[in-house]
């Protein structure tokens, strides 16, 4: 490991490589594993980060489906009425919210079609009838 000095004429200090600098020297090994060690607690601070980011999104999407509000169709009436020569037909719908929050812009769609010969029977039977007081 004399090299420096014996082409150069430099000091053998001068002459050695950054891994013999580094090796023979306590406070530059302690440097170089300080140095490693600050990498890695990046690269883990950047996984942390983006699993923590992944899990929160997870509770969100958890609680929004488990803390929904639930609407229960209970039962639907169908009514066919004629005045004057023309069908009216009319829906009547009893539904409940059974989830656990309050239910907001409840919208009820349907078609209503009618034909001669229609052939579907689309008459439900009422679950249950609440007495009319």
């Amino acid at each position: 490991m004399l090299r420096g000095r014996q082409n150069t004429g430099y000091k053998n200090e001068e002459c050695k490589t950054l891994w013999e600098k580094t090796t023979s020297d306590p406070i530059a090994l302690f440097n170089l594993i300080l140095a490693f060690s600050t990498v890695g607690l990046w690269i883990a601070t950047i996984s942390l980060y983006r699993s923590g980011k992944q899990q929160f999104e997870l509770a969100r999407q958890e609680f929004i489906a488990s803390h929904r509000p639930k609407i229960k169709i209970h039962a639907v009436e169908i009514r066919r009425r004629t005045v004057d020569e023309q069908v009216f037909i009319g829906a009547s719908i009893l539904a409940f919210n059974i989830g656990e929050s309050v239910a907001k812009n409840v919208e009820v769609r349907g078609t209503i079609f009618m034909g001669p010969n229609f052939a579907l029977d689309v008459q439900r039977p009422i679950v249950i009838a609440f007495p009319r007081s």
